[in-house]
């Protein structure tokens, strides 16, 4: 994990990720948040995932990532690349 922050990654949980980044101490001070994201077709393309071959999409049906407020609003996706 990048920051210097180690979490216990479970592939294919995002929301399991997201939740524990949420929790994490260096982050307690700070706004944060869950965010789910869908759509009605439940088909969501990302790229850059580590379940996808490099350079490859692919497609979930809901993807979590967690977001903090420090300086700035940043998002974090540990199933990202």
């Amino acid at each position: 994990m990048s920051d210097g922050i180690e979490i216990p990654f479970q592939p294919y949980f995002c929301e399991e990720n997201a939740w524990r980044l949420c929790g994490h101490p260096r982050f307690g001070v700070y706004p944060r948040r869950v965010v789910f994201i869908t759509n009605p077709d439940r088909t969501v393309a990302l790229a850059g995932q580590q379940a996808a071959p490099v350079g490859e999409w692919v497609v979930w049906d809901y993807h979590a990532v967690f977001m903090v407020q420090d300086e700035r609003w940043q998002v974090w996706d540990p199933d990202c690349r």
